[in-house]
C-alpha cells in the first residue's frame, strides 16, 4: 500500500498527459497558433487549455487548488480578489514579485487596498538580495522587506525560502488565513539565485564563493534529504522521476523550436480595444 507522500511523487513523474502542455513553451517564444485571448495582458492558464498573454505577467489558476497566481502587483490582483471575495469563490490569491518590485508605489497601494478590505491575497516578495543587480542595502532604509506590511497592520514576516518545508509551512498558515476571510499576509522569501539576472550581468556585486556557500543549501537538496530519511521515495524513483521530467521538458522544448513563428500581420492584432475601429480591424472576433 502507498502511502500519500509516495503516491504524490508518482503523480508527479507523471506530469500532465494532456498534448495541450506542449503549447506553453511554443507560446512563450512566440510561435503561432496563439489564444485568441491574445490580447489581453494577463491571461489564464487553465489545466486544459495552454493560454497565454501576448504581453504582461501569466495568470495560472489550477482549478484542484483554487489557487491562483500572479507576477507583480497592480490593479489585476485588487480587481481580481475583489471579485473572488464577491462572489464567495473561497479562491485564494498568490501574488509574487522579487525584492526589487517592492520599490514602486503600486506595491503600497495594493497593500493598502488588500488590508481595507480584507483580499484573499498571498503577497510573496521572493528576496534574492540582489533585485537585477543591486543589492536591497543600497536601495532600502531597512533589509527586513516583510516588515513593510506592519504599516498596514498585516500580518507578515520572514522565511526562509531556500527551506521548501518552511516555505509550505508559512503559505499554509497564509492561505488558511485567506479562506477564512481574515485578510492578505504578506511574506518575504529570503532566497537566493545562483545566475545573474540575464545573459548581460557579469555579477560583479557578488562573489563566486558567496554563490557556492548558498549552493550547499539548495532547496531541492534539502528537500530530497526530507524524502530519503522519511522513506517516501528511494534514490532510484527520484531519479525515475528526474529522467521522466527532462523527457518531457525536451518534447516541450523540440515541439516549441520546431513550430513556425507567425506572420508579421499578428503584430497588428487586438492593438485596438475597439471592435469597429475604423483604421484596423479587430482580428480576435
Amino acid at each position: 500500500m502507498l502511502n500519500k507522500q509516495q503516491e504524490s511523487l508518482r503523480k508527479l513523474s507523471r506530469l500532465d498527459q494532456d498534448p495541450k502542455r506542449l503549447k506553453i513553451l511554443r507560446e512563450h517564444l512566440g510561435k503561432v497558433d496563439r489564444s485568441k485571448d491574445l490580447g489581453k495582458t494577463r491571461q489564464y492558464i487553465a489545466p486544459n487549455s495552454a493560454l497565454i498573454a501576448k504581453g504582461g505577467s501569466i495568470l495560472f489558476k489550477p482549478k484542484e487548488t483554487v489557487l491562483e497566481y500572479l507576477q507583480n502587483t497592480d490593479r489585476d490582483i485588487i480587481n481580481l480578489t475583489k471579485g473572488d471575495k464577491y462572489f464567495n469563490r473561497k479562491a485564494v490569491t498568490l501574488c509574487f514579485m522579487g525584492d526589487g518590485a517592492v520599490r514602486q508605489g503600486s506595491f503600497h497601494e495594493t497593500l493598502n487596498l488588500a488590508m481595507l478590505w480584507k483580499l484573499p491575497v498571498v503577497f510573496i516578495v521572493e528576496n534574492n538580495g540582489y533585485a537585477m543587480g543591486t543589492s536591497v542595502e543600497r536601495t532600502s532604509n531597512h533589509t527586513d522587506i516583510w516588515k513593510l506590511g506592519l504599516g498596514y497592520e498585516m500580518p507578515c514576516g520572514p522565511v526562509d525560502g531556500m527551506n521548501p518545508i518552511k516555505v509550505a509551512e508559512a503559505l499554509d498558515e497564509a492561505i488558511k488565513r485567506a479562506r477564512n476571510e481574515e485578510g492578505p499576509t504578506l511574506l518575504e522569501m529570503k532566497t537566493y539565485r545562483y545566475r545573474g539576472h540575464s545573459m548581460s550581468d557579469a555579477q560583479q556585486y557578488r562573489t563566486k564563493e558567496e554563490v557556492n556557500e548558498y549552493r550547499k543549501i539548495d532547496p531541492i537538496s534539502q528537500i530530497k534529504k526530507v524524502i530519503l530519511e522519511n522513506d517516501f521515495a528511494t534514490d532510484q524513483e527520484i531519479s525515475n522521476i528526474d529522467r521522466i521530467v527532462k523527457s518531457k521538458v525536451l518534447e516541450c522544448e523540440k515541439f516549441a523550436e520546431d513550430s513556425p513563428y507567425p506572420e508579421k500581420k499578428v503584430m497588428y492584432d487586438a492593438v485596438y480595444e475597439e471592435e469597429n475601429y475604423n483604421f484596423i480591424s479587430h482580428k480576435l472576433t
